[in-house]
């Protein structure tokens, strides 16, 4: 009956599709940093800053953009619904990474759109969490039944099966472009074709996963009239506490 309630909740459906991609697009890039900064900008394993190579360095700075879209994102919410800022979020993420395409293969760059697309991830991370929720209290308000168990739970699993096809999908990428493995610990010299595919894994790839969740967002059916219209109603059947 669970389950029921759960598939029938489109919102859910469109959120956990969405989320999917998200993680995949944002594990790809990780798993691509290190490639990019070694061939593409020929940037060694020499320390930059303190004890961090130059793909620490953008991961190290990525993150900090991801927390500050985190804290800010209930600030965001305030000037627009969760749907539109997800939306929102989904689409400078991708043009964060398409600008990074056609930018030179340098290290300034590199650094600027990973940390804005990085920014985005965490206003996309923490929405995630909480329409999760917002999707819960709407199969609630539809069918009567609390499944929030459930919906939570099934949720993280999306999220964890995104992880592991993004980690899966640059090795993919890269052996289909002719990446050369290094030999003896030694990296080899790359043919233009592999040094193409990383420079697709690490921008355009995870950017086409960015632009179809967010075009997938327009089918979310949850706004916040909607939203605000539910808490009232189910905060009416539960009567007092």
């Amino acid at each position: 009956e669970d389950l029921s309630v759960l598939f029938k909740n489109i919102s859910w459906i469109v959120l956990a599709i969405s989320g999917v991609l998200i993680v995949i697009g944002l594990i790809g890039r990780l798993s691509s940093v290190a490639f990019f900064t070694k061939y593409n900008m020929g940037l060694d394993d020499a320390k930059m800053l303190w004890w961090m190579d130059a793909a620490s360095v953008i991961i190290t700075v990525g993150f900090i953009g991801q927390m500050f879209g985190a804290l800010l994102t209930p600030i965001l919410s305030k000037q627009a619904d969760k749907k539109t800022l997800m939306i929102i979020a989904n689409f400078v993420a991708a043009a964060a990474l398409v600008v990074n395409f056609i930018s030179p293969e340098a290290f300034l760059p590199a650094l600027i759109t990973h940390t804005i697309m990085m920014f985005c991830f965490g206003v996309m991370i923490t929405l995630l969490f909480a329409m999760y929720t917002d999707c819960s209290e709407y199969g609630e308000w539809k069918s009567g039944k609390n499944s929030a168990g459930l919906t939570v739970s099934a949720s993280m699993f999306s999220l964890k099966f995104g992880s592991a096809m993004g980690v899966a999908i640059p090795s993919t990428v890269l052996a289909l472009y002719g990446f050369l493995a290094p030999v003896d610990g030694a990296a080899q010299i790359q043919p233009d074709a592999a040094l193409s595919g990383i420079k697709m894994m690490f921008n355009i790839i995870p950017g086409i996963f960015f632009l179809v969740a967010g075009s997938l967002m327009y089918f979310y059916q949850i706004d916040r009239k909607l939203l605000n219209r539910i808490e009232v109603e189910l905060s009416s059947r539960r009567g007092p506490l």
